[in-house]
């Protein structure tokens, strides 16, 4: 009977799992990695936590450029959520979005982070794109964001915040 009990949560936990996966990738956007850096994450952890990101940030940032001198194949745009501010944890989801799977082109990688500012989290967003998309325009929430930055400035922005939280 335990078994059987043992088998039938197995089966739900892995219809629940499939569904979920397909229902990320009907939408396009598929969850990279994730950290939510707390106060009882050891440094080894936080700081290998941090390295994994910064690594895969930095090869997303070359794999999308080109070696077109005065037309870049790729832009950084910062954004700023104008309506969040909860009291959460500081922390960096890294998801990568296509629009149409079969267009290699048509992708973009988006960076949620939340800084801590006065007691409140800020929800921030650095998007890596092809030059032809326009982040903000094809968002439908275009109107909870605020664009910030772009460029190396944007870039540079992301890395100096994640680079205070090493321990």
């Amino acid at each position: 009977m335990k078994s059987l009990k043992k088998i039938l949560v197995l089966l739900f936990l892995f219809t629940v799992t499939i569904n979920t996966f397909s229902q990320v990738h009907e939408t396009g956007r598929m969850l990279i990695m994730g950290w939510a850096f707390e106060e009882k994450d050891t440094s080894l952890q936080t700081n290998i936590a941090i390295n994994a990101i910064l690594s895969y940030v930095e090869a997303a940032k070359y794999q999308m450029m080109s070696e077109e001198r005065y037309n870049p194949s790729f832009q950084i745009e910062l954004y700023r959520n104008i309506n969040f501010y909860e009291p959460l944890h500081e922390g960096v989801f890294i998801y990568i979005n296509s629009r149409d799977t079969e267009d290699y082109f048509d992708r973009f990688i988006e960076i949620n982070f939340y800084i801590r500012q006065s007691n409140w989290e800020i929800l921030y967003k650095l998007v890596l794109n092809y030059n032809n998309y326009n982040w903000l325009k094809n968002n439908d929430e275009s109107d909870m964001w605020e664009f910030i930055l772009n460029g190396e400035p944007a870039y540079n922005f992301f890395i100096s915040w994640l680079e205070l939280l090493r321990r």
